[in-house]
């Protein structure tokens, strides 16, 4: 199997989940932290309530669909508690000085 494609995909869509995130924080920069935690969370809610087991589909029970969810909820949570050193090295090392975020440059533009 050639793997030239995924590895190709898989840097741009880091770069692109990249551009994404530094945008965000630009929103979020200066909001109060309660204020951020409830913006982050209505995200991943809705993101975790887009997934339903095919067979549940507008049913009021979904069992499966609740299995799905905690399952995702675990993953995500899982994802975050690994990038909670490198992102805390990144804030102490000033890799993104938070007090001039508004001047970096968007790579998006």
């Amino acid at each position: 199997m050639d793997t030239t494609m995924d590895t190709t995909i898989s840097k741009f869509a880091m770069r692109r989940m990249q551009r994404i995130i530094v945008r965000i924080e630009r929103i979020l920069h200066g909001l109060p932290p309660q204020e951020q935690n409830f913006i982050l969370a209505q995200l991943l809610a809705l993101w975790i309530a887009s997934h339903f087991h095919n067979n549940e589909l507008n049913q009021d029970q979904h069992p499966e669909t609740d299995k799905i969810r905690e399952y995702l909820i675990d993953l995500h949570l899982h994802l975050v508690r690994n990038l909670i050193p490198k992102c805390e090295k990144r804030v102490l090392e000033h890799a993104v000085d938070i007090e001039h975020l508004d001047q970096i440059k968007d790579p998006i533009h």
